[in-house]
């Protein structure tokens, strides 16, 4: 049985938490991860599968490291791409209680319908709101308690 002690549940909650920003488009992500650093979220970063590497390990039932290493995830990736679907399908089958803030156009939503359950989904909106979205959904993510 590991020990938590009161040190190690502050330590808990006063980390950052760890967003991957998903997003094939470079600006866009990068504009993200601006906004997000700004509010001392600790931001990782990946443009999506890469068709001149074999794509990403999502696709072939592997793990990533960077989704290993993030608390929550924005996903901005095309679902209507069948790679970026498969990638976002793989995400949800390997990690289904790692919270996901999905972006997506309005007709979108409707469209994806039920494979999006259990994410925080936007459509697209200014920086306030995302920013707001992706605070609700680190706010349910869990202290990780360190062993002691």
């Amino acid at each position: 049985m590991t020990a938590t002690t009161s040190m190690d549940l502050m330590e808990a909650l006063t980390t950052p938490t760890r967003v991957l920003i998903e997003n094939g488009n470079a600006r866009a992500r990068a504009a993200q991860a601006e906004l997000l650093r700004d509010r001392d979220f600790v931001v990782s970063e990946c443009s999506g599968p890469d068709p001149l590497d074999g794509g990403c390990p999502l696709l072939h039932g592997g793990t990533c490291d960077l989704v290993e290493g993030a608390d929550l995830v924005l996903h901005d990736l095309d679902l209507d791409d069948p790679r970026h679907a498969a990638v976002f399908d793989g995400l949800r089958a390997t990690h289904p209680d790692l919270p996901v803030v999905l972006e997506l156009q309005t007709s979108r939503i409707r469209r994806h319908g039920s494979r999006l359950a259990g994410c925080t989904v936007i459509a697209p909106i200014d920086a306030d709101h995302l920013v707001r979205a992706v605070e609700e959904a680190a706010s349910h993510v869990a202290p990780v308690a360190t062993a002691g």
